[in-house]
Formats: C-alpha cells, sequence, structure tokens
C-alpha cells in the first residue's frame, strides 16, 4: 500500500517537469532544421551532426538542441527568423555532403 502511494506520488510529481520540458516542441514556438545526407554519400554520423554545430559556432548562432538519429540532423533554433539565418551558413558549409530545410515536424532534441 505505502509503495502504491509512492509510486503515485512520483508519477504526479514528475508529470508537471515533462510538461515543461516538451511545451516548446508541443506549442510549435521553437523552429527546426533538418540536415540529411544525399543517398549516394557514406551516411549519417557523428561527422555530419559536427560538421552542423561548427557552421552553426562560425554563423553565431546557438541552437537550442541539435540532435543526430537514422535519418539525419534536427536542429532546434529560437524561432523561425534565427532558422532561416541559419540556412544560408549550412549549405555553404556542407555542400554536397548534406541537404538542409526547414523542418515542419517538431522533435524533442
Amino acid at each position: 500500500m505505502a509503495a502504491k502511494l509512492i509510486r503515485s506520488l512520483m508519477v504526479i510529481g514528475a508529470l508537471p517537469a515533462v510538461a515543461l520540458f516538451a511545451w516548446p516542441a508541443a506549442s510549435g514556438s521553437d523552429a527546426y532544421l533538418r540536415v540529411t545526407a544525399p543517398s549516394d554519400v557514406a551516411g549519417i554520423d557523428q561527422r555530419l551532426m559536427d560538421r552542423v554545430e561548427v557552421a552553426l559556432m562560425d554563423a553565431g548562432i546557438d541552437p537550442r538542441g541539435v540532435v543526430l538519429d537514422r535519418s539525419g540532423v534536427s536542429v532546434r533554433l529560437a524561432d523561425a527568423g534565427t532558422r532561416d539565418h541559419a540556412l544560408s551558413p549550412l549549405k555553404r558549409a556542407l555542400g554536397a555532403i548534406g541537404t538542409v530545410s526547414p523542418d515542419t515536424t517538431p522533435r524533442l532534441p
């Protein structure tokens, strides 16, 4: 009985924290970029993510999150203006090894 009560209190306590973390993506207030590698390039790996991070740093853009997954790299930015500003430096830095596009599907990096 006591263990069940403690477990219930832990779940109830964790819900507000999860909601606060998920709010930016759920509300659509953050902007996202998606970087993918063309099919003829060896693949998506840590090097692609590192190039994205370096290109953003060189452009003076501070991302809210950069996540590598099986299909590419998702970059979470503060707003649409920052996203639009980041497109050009990323395209220049990646050249033919990556395709950069605005991402309309929010993720939680």
